[in-house]
């Protein structure tokens, strides 16, 4: 997947693979993340909702649904000799459906699933994008 990255005034919105992955993390483990990190996850899951119906369905589908989460070190030989570090993205890591699992389940090609992923990360980067504009808009009037 391609990253995107948008800035607009002093808002940036980056959109990558480790943020969708993180965001899957955070909504399964939701009782050892930080309240910043549940914020985060309120935000994302308010983007994903306002975004185009078919779109927001495929990253669900990709990051949610057939993502599968493990802890980092488990089969590491030495791994009761190391000290886990704290936090969810260094204690876990993710998995998520591929290109090829998708569209035998959606019943396109590749291709099609590729394209569509790519038009899906760029509107939930402008969803976001606007959400943080507006949000720092009204923080600024508040003051």
């Amino acid at each position: 997947m391609k990253p995107v990255f948008l800035i607009k005034g002093e808002c940036m919105v980056s959109v990558t693979n480790l943020y969708l992955c993180r965001m899957y993390l955070i909504s399964k483990l939701k009782h050892q993340a930080t309240p910043d990190e549940l914020a985060e996850l309120q935000e994302f899951m308010a983007a994903l909702k306002q975004m185009p119906q078919d779109l927001g369905r495929l990253l669900y589908l990709k990051y949610f649904t057939m993502g599968e989460y493990r802890p980092r070190y488990l089969g590491h030989p030495r791994s009761h000799h190391r000290k886990l570090p704290l936090g969810i993205r260094r204690n876990w890591c993710v998995k998520c459906g591929t290109h090829p699992e998708m569209a035998e389940i959606l019943g396109i090609t590749r291709q099609e699933v590729s394209f569509l992923e790519k038009r899906a990360v760029k509107a939930l980067a402008e969803t976001l994008l606007e959400m943080r504009l507006a949000n720092a808009q009204t923080e600024a009037m508040e003051v």
